[in-house]
């Protein structure tokens, strides 16, 4: 049986990462989790977490601030050879995980010194994870992604809704097999006190579902730079006033990389006419995905980004047509770019068959991404 390492950057990733351990493997001997974020908040939620899972062994906390001496502001190539130059990957390999071997280390591609880290395991089976629209695709464009999935070259990848945008599987001819969506869904579900205090809470607001209910799963527009403050605004409250019935009771959930207070601001616009609640702090840091109690009490989902396709396939929830209200707000071409995208994702699921890509489109090379980026 085979000894894992898991690599997650927060804590939506550990159910993805997990389902993809165990869309290969029926049988597993134990799982490390290495968790690359810096916020003790997060960790405390991914423990509560992780207690159900008895095949996780144990958890290890990369603190970035203990080991900021190690971090270089440089990226792409030029940091990856500093890193190795001077003997940082292998002395930042030995203080975090000392001796330990793996058979198989899972990861995805978002952090640089991690990155650096794996080529150091000589022995071990690198596979990328992830929900699938993000696995190519940094936030900084295309070609990051790709340059360091250069310098590592996963030798299989596996992931929710496998895409490749910039060519990059098949440039490597790399293995691709699609995540289990049916185990992502029982992975979910075994956090019952979580989902117990998400059931709680709309309770208190909704004790009868006797009203109406939407929840809208916001984005960091503004703190992305991918819009203004108040044109991040108008969208969100564009969106309600198209979507939900008026006198709707609406739950904003924030995206966890959202650090300005625009609830108030939403409360201002919509005046009377919605019942605008934000979830608490101790919610609105939970991977969406966790908001399973909604999805049973039948709300309406206003869903951005990669949630609406992740929402289709796993949970059959028809997304509402938000790129034709995105038409109408001033927004960074990058967005628009990754509404493209997201769009061919949820026209292809019903009639994917849930072997390899699900969308295979070298837009880098087609000139589409460098024509609505530049």
């Amino acid at each position: 049986m085979k000894a894992i390492l898991l690599h997650i950057y927060n804590v939506g990733n550990f159910f993805y990462g997990l389902a993809a351990i165990k869309t290969v493997h029926k049988e597993i001997g134990y799982i490390d989790v290495v968790f690359c974020n810096e916020s003790k908040e997060k960790y405390e939620i991914l423990m509560s977490i992780v207690k159900d899972f008895t095949e996780i062994r144990k958890v290890i906390f990369y603190d970035r601030q203990k080991h900021k001496k190690l971090r270089i502001p440089l990226t792409g190539r030029f940091y990856h050879k500093v890193m190795d130059k001077f003997g940082l990957s292998e002395k930042y390999k030995r203080e975090i995980f000392g001796d330990s071997c793996y058979d198989e280390i899972y990861y995805q591609h978002e952090l640089n010194i991690y990155i650096s880290i794996l080529k150091h395991y000589f022995k071990s089976k690198l596979v990328m994870y992830g929900d699938g629209y993000g696995l190519l695709w940094g936030q900084s464009g295309a070609w990051w992604s790709k340059r360091d999935s250069r310098y590592l070259v996963p030798d299989e990848i596996v992931a929710l809704l496998p895409t490749d945008i910039v060519g990059f599987v098949k440039e490597h001819g790399i293995s691709v097999s699609a995540i289990n969506p049916n185990i992502v869904l029982k992975l979910l579900r075994r956090n019952t006190t979580l989902i117990e205090n998400i059931n709680d809470f709309i309770y208190k607001f909704n004790p009868n579902n006797s009203k109406k209910m939407a929840v809208i799963a916001t984005e960091p527009l503004t703190e992305t730079r991918l819009m203004q403050f108040s044109d991040e605004v108008s969208l969100n409250v564009d969106l309600i006033k198209t979507f939900v019935d008026v006198g709707s009771l609406v739950f904003v959930k924030p995206h966890p990389g959202e650090n300005l207070n625009k609830v108030p601001a939403y409360r201002e616009k919509l005046g009377e006419d919605y019942e605008i609640v934000e979830l608490p702090y101790n919610l609105k840091i939970l991977p969406f995905e966790l908001m399973i109690p909604f999805v049973d009490f039948g709300a309406k989902f206003i869903l951005h980004g990669s949630l609406s396709v992740i929402f289709k396939y796993l949970f059959n929830i028809e997304s509402e047509d938000i790129a034709s209200v995105y038409s109408k707000h001033n927004m960074s071409k990058n967005l628009s770019v990754g509404q493209f995208v997201l769009d061919a994702l949820y026209n292809k699921i019903d009639s994917w068959n849930g072997v390899g890509l699900i969308y295979d489109n070298n837009l880098l090379k087609s000139g589409f991404i460098c024509e609505k980026i530049n």
